[in-house]
């Protein structure tokens, strides 16, 4: 089963990201202005409407937006790709992508990439989805910048080529993108394309956890384990918080064990059982520990064996041991 497009192929009708450089600033111009198929008073318009509640106004700021495309202004091609795609109508996305994409909207590059590489739309094609990568990378996209270096790190639509690879995550983080910046930091951690360099490693890591990349808060929560406690329980908490599933067990056994925070069972038994429940086999053993011994919950054997056997399914040994030894006669 195919994966959908990332979130940028989802509906982004967002207000906030509207800024027009010289918009104009008497609404009644814009009007007339856009009836005389001015297309970017029509563009302009159809965010006006967006602004005001009601399902008419926004009817009528879709119709602006598409009449806006019709009359070929880029931005609104762009838009209207993504409200199609929103809609799952990949075909008309697919179309206005490509308008939009031949006036170098790097954004519409980056969509219509994705869109043929994961054949939305459109059969899938990873040479075509490699130009419009490529194409929207060097027009400055942080994202395609971080998908592009991945390709040529795993020679996906294209030759390996490990040079390049690391050229495009360092454009990438340079813009911000924590995936990339994480990705930095693995690299220099593995010694992988690079020397291996432990302190340009956590520079990259701590810059992609402060922009609360989860796995970077994990790596940071780890790495930190053995010099500070605190600091560590620190990253591992958002981590927990942002979803990292090792990290809201750990959490769970720190709270437990009042290693750099101050000791609360109830609390870290509630992150042990939280990481159990989505699934984290570590956490789904500990916490059959915890309820076959009664140490630390009120002893519950029918519990206990049920978080063991869940562990187990999904290959933990130790929980297999503890079952096959809970069997014996």
């Amino acid at each position: 089963m195919k994966k959908k497009p990332v979130c940028a192929l989802a509906l982004l009708f967002c207000i906030g990201e509207y800024n027009p450089s010289n918009a104009l600033s008497n609404i009644d111009s814009i009007k007339g202005a856009a009836a005389q198929e001015n297309a970017l008073a029509q563009y302009e318009l159809a965010h006006h409407y967006l602004k005001q509640k009601g399902k008419d106004n926004q009817n009528k700021a879709v119709l602006l937006l598409k009449r806006s495309a019709d009359n070929g202004y880029a931005k609104a091609q762009n838009e209207m790709g993504l409200y199609c795609a929103g809609l799952e109508n990949y075909a008309e996305a697919l179309k206005w992508f490509t308008k939009a994409a031949e006036k170098n909207i790097s954004e519409s590059q980056f969509n219509l990439a994705l869109m043929y590489k994961n054949g939305f739309g459109v059969r899938q094609n990873s040479e075509i989805a490699f130009k419009w990568m490529k194409a929207a990378a060097k027009g400055g996209h942080a994202m395609a910048q971080n998908h592009l270096a991945g390709w040529y790190a795993f020679g996906k639509g294209t030759q390996k080529d490990e040079k390049e690879a690391l050229h495009w995550y360092r454009e990438s983080a340079a813009k911000g993108n924590s995936e990339s910046e994480y990705t930095l930091g693995l690299l220099y951690q593995k010694g992988l394309f690079v020397p291996k360099d432990e302190k340009v490693a956590f520079k990259w890591f701590k810059a992609a956890a402060n922009r609360a990349h989860p796995k970077a808060q994990a790596m940071m929560g780890k790495l930190l384990s053995n010099e500070d406690a605190k600091e560590s329980y620190k990253w591992k908490k958002l981590a927990a918080a942002n979803g990292d599933l090792e990290s809201q067990m750990f959490v769970g056994a720190m709270l437990i064990n009042g290693e750099g925070v101050q000791k609360n069972t109830a609390e870290g038994l509630k992150w042990i059982k939280k990481a159990a429940q989505n699934g984290w086999p570590e956490a789904q053993f500990l916490l059959g520990l915890a309820y076959l011994s009664g140490d630390l919950v009120k002893k519950d054997e029918k519990e206990g064996m049920m978080w063991l056997k869940a562990a187990a399914e999904q290959g933990s040994e130790l929980a297999k041991i503890e079952l096959a030894r809970f069997k014996r006669p």
